[in-house]
Formats: structure tokens, sequence, C-alpha cells
């Protein structure tokens, strides 16, 4: 099964998409209030952080919501493809902006994490598409997406696991302090 599948372009590229996606959407959810407290620290008030991180994590299940809604009628691909589009739009824009802009940074992080959340949901569809593409290719008597979805959890847990600490290891290497241990700081 496996060099059967691994010979298939469309597996191997969904692969590789699926654990970048993975690893972005786990260090997005599990840096998020790292990120907020690092970039607008004490320029927004507690209040507005609050709601910040709450729409952070109420929003993107809203958006999953209606992006499902409009899969029939654009097509995934689509869709996937507009929301890596807006994410770098939005990137560039915040490139050109910087960091002074407080509710720029405050929205840009927000929208990424909405953006990273829409697109990590729908890859799922996608494996789904790579499964029935299987099934037909192959002549199959019968389908098998769960070796399939197997082969793609794989990868993919391994970059859910290293998400989080890349993030700690990048914060904590280049320097902020709150990571340290106060062995390193003395």
């Amino acid at each position: 099964f496996i060099t059967v599948i691994s010979k298939n372009p469309n597996f191997r590229w969904m692969n590789i998409v699926n654990v970048l996606q993975c690893f972005h959407c786990h260090f997005n959810s599990s840096m998020f209030p790292v990120f907020i407290a690092l970039l607008l620290g004490d320029k927004i008030s507690k209040f507005w952080t609050c709601i910040l991180v709450m729409l952070s994590f109420l929003m993107p299940h809203i958006n999953n919501w209606l992006l499902l809604q409009w899969v029939p009628i654009f097509g995934l691909h689509k869709i996937i493809l507009v929301l890596l589009l807006l994410k770098l739009t939005s990137s560039a824009i915040m490139l050109w902006l910087g960091e002074n802009f407080t509710y720029c940074v405050a929205g840009f992080l927000a929208l990424n994490r909405i953006y990273t959340e829409g697109v990590c949901k729908l890859i799922d569809l996608s494996i789904s598409d790579l499964a029935d593409e299987d099934f037909v290719l192959n002549k199959r008597r019968h389908p098998i997406p769960a070796l399939i979805y197997g082969a793609f959890a794989l990868l993919s847990r391994v970059s859910q696991s290293l998400a989080p600490m890349f993030g700690f290891w990048v914060l904590e290497r280049f320097g902020n302090s709150t990571f340290r241990s106060s062995s390193s700081s003395s």
C-alpha cells in the first residue's frame, strides 16, 4: 500500500502541505497568547486582550462553518487558495506597516489565526479527495480511506508535537527573558 500510494504525486504534495499546515496551525494556536503579550504588551487594555483571545478561539469555528457552506459553491481548492492569498496579503501589509499600529497588529494576529485554522480544517477534505482518487486510479473494490488518513496522521502528529517546542525554543534562543531559567539569566 505505502509503495503504491507514495508514487502518487498528489499524495506526496498533499502530505508536505499537511505537515507544514499542521505545524503552522498548532504553532499559531499554542503561541497566540504569547505573541499577544510580546507584540502588544501593555499597548492595549487587559479587557481587549481577553476579547482578542476569546475571538481568536471562537471565530475559527464560525469561519469554518461558513467555509464548509461555500465549498459546494466555489470549490475546496479555490477556497484554500483564497485563504492563503489573504494570509500572504495581510502579512505583506503588516510587514509594510510595522509594529507601531497596535490595532492593526491585533487584527493581523487574529486574522492570521482564523485563516490558519480555516485552511487546517479544510485540509481533511483534500485528504478525502485523495482517498477517492486512490479508489478510482487503483481500481480498488473497496476504498481505503482509513489507511490514507493514517498515513497523513503519522506525519502530521510529529509536526503537531514539534510546533509548541519550536515556538518556545525560538523565544528562548532569541532573547525573551520570560522563558529563561533563573540560572541562565544570572
